[in-house]
């Protein structure tokens, strides 16, 4: 049956199909095109290994263009530089050396190749770019323990560049920032622009420190129509229409992020609303303990570091 040869021909990937009787010069020339095409595949193969080993050898390089495109495309940079996890919590942190006169001094690849060891022996998740005047190193935290928040992990992090670089004979009057949290990839160039407005503290707070731009310049700033929005989540929790809530707490979430919310003011926003709910479900006659679970609300809040994770929490 030639269509059951065909078949299995098919299943086995065959390079050729043929019947008997055997035609020798056929079976040569089919031979002749598998090996052709075998050796065609190996070489585009190994063309896009090398591809990939040069990007990333490059991609050390490649600052301006992530910081510059993260927020615009942030599913083509993840891509490339293999974010899994977009939503996840990001910090930058930054490493620069200065002279006497405050001038940035020239920091060596093997200076950065070294830090990038430690940190790799730490197991951290992270991008980690080179410049002659300023190492840039973008860390990435999954949703982090009961007992560590964001800063923790990053400040750890930190400690191990600060310590590599005081007992380093070359590197003395460096300064390591520690730029604002960002919830999300897309609000990396935010984070990125805190963590070079940390330098400029580096004369009051001293040589061969850890400058957290967070601890100087609170970042927090007022979200619009906050105020407009509670009411309206109340309002429609009131009269039952749950998907209407849901989208105002999107509403919510999204003006966040747009301002830079830091975590901590999200926790006392999202803690206002969870009184405000529970007054609510008084006024129709609900008890609002099912609300809290028989759980402190606030010890469950401070358990969430990301704006993502509060707001599914809230829904």
């Amino acid at each position: 049956n030639k269509f059951e040869y065909a078949q299995k021909a098919i299943h086995y990937k065959a390079y050729a199909f043929i019947l008997k009787p055997l035609n020798r010069h056929k079976l040569l020339q089919a031979v002749q095109n598998a090996r052709t095409e075998i050796q065609e595949a190996r070489v585009e193969q190994e063309k896009h290994q090398q591809l990939l080993t040069d990007f990333n050898n490059c991609k050390y390089f490649l600052k301006d263009y992530f910081f510059s495109t993260i927020g615009q495309d942030t599913r083509q940079v993840a891509s490339l530089f293999h974010l899994e996890d977009t939503n996840a919590c990001f910090q930058v942190v930054i490493v620069c050396h200065f002279d006497q006169a405050g001038t940035m001094k020239p920091l060596s690849f093997q200076i950065f190749s070294d830090i990038l060891a430690i940190l790799d022996q730490c197991q951290y998740c992270l991008i980690p770019f080179y410049d002659q005047d300023m190492l840039t190193f973008v860390f990435r935290w999954n949703p982090p323990s009961e007992d560590k928040n964001v800063f923790d992990f990053t400040f750890e992090a930190a400690s191990a560049i600060k310590n590599y670089m005081k007992y380093h004979n070359d590197t003395h009057g460096f300064t390591v920032a520690i730029g604002s949290a960002a919830d999300g990839a897309d609000t990396l160039p935010y984070g990125h622009l805190r963590a070079k407005e940390a330098l400029k503290y580096r004369f009051s707070l001293g040589e061969n420190e850890i400058v957290y731009i967070d601890d100087i310049e609170p970042r927090e700033r007022s979200i619009v129509n906050i105020d407009e929005l509670k009411t309206q989540l109340i309002d429609n929790i009131k009269i039952g229409n749950m998907p209407m809530a849901e989208k105002v707490i999107h509403t919510i979430f999204h003006n966040m992020k747009e301002n830079y919310t830091s975590i901590d003011l999200a926790q006392r926003m999202c803690f206002e609303l969870f009184i405000m709910i529970s007054i609510a479900m008084a006024q129709l006659g609900q008890n609002p303990d099912n609300l809290f679970n028989k759980s402190e609300i606030w010890t469950v809040l401070k358990n969430y570091q990301s704006l993502s994770h509060l707001k599914k929490l809230m829904i």
